[in-house]
């Protein structure tokens, strides 16, 4: 009789190990399977981070939207358009920008393609170094920015191979 319950106990405890062992194997599945889950995540996204960085850059609705309205805030601003090196993406990009921007009412002065100058990615919005209190510049920045654009904001340090007057703006446009 109690060899016969010995017995018991020893099927019991196998079943049970075999039942650990099963539970470790789905354990094991489980996490393999969320590894490859995020492996493929993974190599998704870079995909996807290089199909967006061949697609050119265009204003959505929303940001050409964000553009118009700062600009008739601040109506009758003069800027110039610079564009970096012989990238057509920049210009048709640059060219985009200040659409919306002379569709708010600005007046735009294309000074045309900067070649031999340091490539800088995004948007550069700068302005005279007299100008340091330009609040058309200061927005602009803000709204670019705003609507997930690159942008960054400096005043013409004499380094800028361009000399604006008074009171115009410049705005960079560099490759992606």
């Amino acid at each position: 009789v109690v060899l016969g319950s010995f017995g018991f106990v020893l099927r019991f405890q196998e079943a049970k190990l075999k039942a650990a062992s099963d539970r470790e194997k789905t354990a094991l599945r489980l996490q393999l399977d969320t590894e490859l889950k995020l492996k493929a995540e993974s190599a998704l996204s870079v995909a996807e981070k290089l199909k967006a960085d061949a697609m050119p850059r265009v204003l959505t609705s929303e940001q050409r939207k964000l553009l118009t309205a700062v600009a008739t805030l601040h109506p009758e601003q003069r800027f110039e358009v610079v564009e970096y090196g012989l990238s057509k993406e920049a210009t048709n990009f640059a060219n985009d920008i200040a659409g919306a921007l002379v569709s708010g009412g600005w007046k735009c002065k294309t000074n045309g393609i900067m070649t031999g100058v340091e490539q800088r990615k995004g948007v550069l919005v700068f302005i005279p170094k007299k100008d340091t209190t330009n609040g058309a510049a200061a927005a602009l920045t803000a709204a670019l920015r705003e609507g997930g654009i690159e942008t960054s904001y400096s005043w013409d340090d004499g380094f800028l191979p361009v000399t604006l007057e008074q009171g115009v703006m410049g705005l960079f446009v560099g490759p992606k």
